[in-house]
């Protein structure tokens, strides 16, 4: 079966995919979940220097620590910003990626400047 991460949007956190997890789990399928630096229940790690590239690393880290490889990375809103940067960053840990709404990227540009 497939390994899904799950991207969360900005000021959102891995919560926001509480629904579909178990949908995607009863498939056979592994799904990972990360909250971001400096949002949902880290929120309190937020500083001036969390962006983008923080939260590429995020993901990155979720793929290196537990070992993942040929993984399909979805997300949604701002999200897609995030995880159109995974792929270089984890020396192509991914196999594809996904993401809703990607015409978000003004707004999600915003949020890390």
């Amino acid at each position: 079966m497939a390994t899904f991460v799950l991207v969360h949007p900005a000021w959102f956190g891995r919560w926001c995919w509480r629904k579909v997890t178990p949908l995607v789990r009863a498939r056979g399928h592994d799904v990972y979940t990360p909250t971001l630096t400096g949002l949902g229940e880290r929120a309190h790690l937020a500083h001036p220097e969390v962006g983008l590239e923080t939260h590429i690393e995020d993901v990155v880290n979720v793929l290196k620590y537990e070992d993942l490889r040929g993984v399909i990375l979805v997300s949604n809103s701002s999200g897609g910003v995030v995880i159109t940067g995974v792929p270089i960053a984890s020396q192509s840990r991914s196999r594809t990626w996904s993401t809703w709404m990607p015409s978000c990227r003004r707004m999600a540009r915003a949020c890390w400047i």
